[in-house]
């Protein structure tokens, strides 16, 4: 079956990501690192570029998510994903919650020297590490693991952030080395990649803010890529020993871990994605075959935390669900990822698409926009990027329970470093101390309006 349109389409949204990335970067409206982008680059890979696989070969890609009706649902998700873009890019640009309340957001810092910063960064990263070893209680075990990935991002986020000013200091190169060691390894242990991510795109996040935005777009692309590829390389790692874990232990698993098996995690990390094929099996089985769950990901974000002894009825969230209905065997105890647009699809159809765009271009410009009041406030900055993975993964799916982790983190890391504010002495610094504290930056940032 001939795919040219669907193809075309999906190029022309790529092309366009990446202009408007540019574009706006150059202008100073919208940061490169920003949340919206790392949201549009997780569409981009999980929705755009699966669906493109998935339609040069739909034969081999998502073939257990067999479609009766191809061509109609191609058309679907071609309809349903241009009005998400859309609603989601205009909404994003005319809310102007923040601009318009801008003392409220502007955040008050506390102690704000690299010493103390790095032993924040020691304190945050040891809780991250007892929080998930796990609480006795069962019942808040989960919120502690959440809360403890957020903590190790945010340890290695504020590593960074002095790191990138101090790396000539062998002393520091070390001791910030080793915070980001720690914490990064110790994903091993849990077996989740987003972990990883998490604190990969913290390092990204905090380094950007602290001393990469004045630059050109180019000049950043190659220090993302250096910057990224050890995280890369540990997600790629964590991937290769992943096929292990369900038949041995976690120890067994990653002493399985060598170059061919490196190289095969990283062939299984940029390579498809069974996310495009899902979204088009559910677009053709909602609600046809099944009915709609209205709006289950907004309200099953707060629900997620609810245990199911308290909740006899907790429904089950989609990426089981769909697997039943599917009627898969050899998925095992893994879940599947639906994309955004199938979530959509499966919980109203095009309503749907709509208030999900709206909700997730309010959330990301919200994000934003704060970052942006707060740019040289490590205490703003830094809880932000400790819930980047989350944002990222949300085109992927669950989306519910990656917004759940990710807020859980991120309001855990704000809370732990607001109250570090307070008692250090909170202050709001002038302009006339920013000016002088970061002039450099200031000037290149501002040089070229």
């Amino acid at each position: 079956m001939d795919y040219t349109l669907l193809n075309l389409y999906l190029v022309a949204c790529l092309i366009f990501f990446l202009v408007l990335m540019w574009v706006q970067h150059n202008r100073r409206t919208v940061m490169l690192f920003s949340t919206r982008n790392i949201f549009l680059v997780g569409f981009a890979y999980f929705q755009i570029i699966s669906v493109m696989y998935w339609a040069a070969d739909p034969g081999r890609y998502g073939k257990a998510w067999h479609l009766a009706r191809p061509k109609q649902d191609a058309t679907h998700f071609v309809a349903m994903s241009l009005l998400f873009i859309l609603c989601y890019l205009i909404t994003y640009h005319l809310f102007r919650f923040v601009a318009k309340h801008r003392r409220s957001f502007t955040f008050r810092s506390g102690a704000e020297g690299d010493m103390f910063l790095l032993l924040l960064a020691l304190i945050m990263s040891v809780l991250s590490v007892g929080m998930q070893i796990g609480i006795g209680n069962r019942y808040i075990a989960i919120m502690s693991q959440y809360a403890g990935v957020g903590m190790g991002a945010a340890g290695c986020g504020l590593a960074a952030w002095v790191l990138v000013v101090k790396y000539k200091n062998p002393i520091v190169f070390s001791y910030c080395a080793g915070i980001i060691a720690m914490n990064m390894l110790g994903q091993f242990g849990s077996f989740g990649r987003r972990g990883l991510l998490s604190m990969g795109l913290a390092i990204l996040w905090s380094v950007f803010y602290r001393y990469l935005h004045p630059k050109r777009i180019g000049y950043l692309a190659i220090a993302f890529v250096i910057m990224f590829l050890p995280s890369f390389l540990l997600i790629s790692g964590f991937t290769a020993t992943r096929q292990f874990h369900t038949e041995m232990s976690k120890r067994e698993a990653v002493g399985l871990l060598s170059v061919d098996a490196l190289k095969q995690g990283v062939q299984r990390l940029v390579g498809p994605t069974d996310t495009g094929p899902i979204s088009l099996w559910l677009i053709e089985n909602y609600p046809e075959n099944f009915r709609h769950r209205h709006m289950f990901t907004p309200l099953y974000t707060f629900g997620h935390f609810i245990p199911r002894v308290w909740w006899k009825n907790k429904p089950t969230t989609l990426s089981h669900l769909a697997v039943k209905q599917a009627r898969l065997t050899r998925v095992g105890s893994l879940n599947v990822g639906a994309g955004i647009i199938g979530h959509a699809a499966a919980e109203g159809g095009y309503y749907a698409i709509v208030v999900y765009a709206l909700l997730g271009a309010m959330l990301t410009k919200f994000l934003d926009e704060v970052a942006k009041y707060n740019k040289f406030n490590v205490y703003v900055i830094v809880p932000i990027g400790a819930a980047l993975a989350e944002i990222v993964s949300s085109a992927r799916g669950e989306t519910s329970f990656m917004l759940g982790v990710g807020g859980t983190g991120m309001v855990c890391v704000f809370l732990f470093m607001l109250t570090v504010a307070q008692l250090t002495g909170s202050r709001l610094p002038s302009q006339a101390v920013l000016r002088q504290r970061y002039k450099w930056l200031l000037y290149q940032t501002y040089k070229r309006r």
